[in-house]
């Protein structure tokens, strides 16, 4: 297939509808994952787990395999978050956020009820990462965490990590492109 052939409009239109397929896809793998695991089929072909299955028979990087299982197994307890996943205003990434969050929650003996799980859900539609990742903080009341890590690199840089207060970010924001800044 030429690209190079076809208008803008075209293209962009193409892409529109293949945005659309895939996220129609993605959903329609999620609720595959759910069967599969509930019917335990993984084991079946031999395979320890689920996970097992997505990466080593469908050949899903380990990161790919690990969103679309935490994201099937919170589409399985909120079927009605569906309809999200396919207009896209919630995303993989979001989802597994989610799920580790409230497995997180749940190990610790605090676990998070449906509806107050649904009402994150709700409030996560449409953010960005950062934002996600910030209501997800403030929703489960997370601790703040003030790590600072320094980790050496090959090229004799150096990758930092620190947590800064909100008045202190926000002296650092307007030195940081507009696109870190959540």
């Amino acid at each position: 297939m030429n690209l190079k052939t076809i208008s803008n409009k075209e293209l962009l239109d193409r892409m529109g509808k293949l945005a659309r397929t895939e996220r129609k896809t993605t959903h329609l793998v999620l609720l595959h994952i759910v069967e599969i695991e509930s019917r335990r089929i993984y084991a079946e072909r031999g395979y320890d787990g689920m996970y097992s299955y997505l990466t080593k028979e469908l050949g899903y990087s380990e990161g790919s395999a690990y969103r679309r299982l935490q994201s099937a197994r919170l589409l399985k307890r909120h079927p009605e978050i569906a309809s999200k996943i396919e207009d896209g205003s919630l995303k993989l990434s979001q989802l597994t956020q989610v799920q580790k969050c409230l497995q997180a929650d749940r190990q610790k003996g605090h676990p998070v009820s449906e509806e107050k799980a649904l009402e994150i859900l709700r409030k996560l539609e449409n953010q960005n990462s950062f934002q996600t990742q910030k209501t997800l903080s403030l929703e489960l009341n997370h601790p703040i965490q003030t790590l600072e890590l320094v980790k050496p690199q090959q090229d004799d840089s150096v990758c930092l990590e620190i947590t800064f207060t909100a008045e202190q970010f926000a002296e650092l924001i307007i030195f940081m492109p507009r696109s870190w800044r959540g």
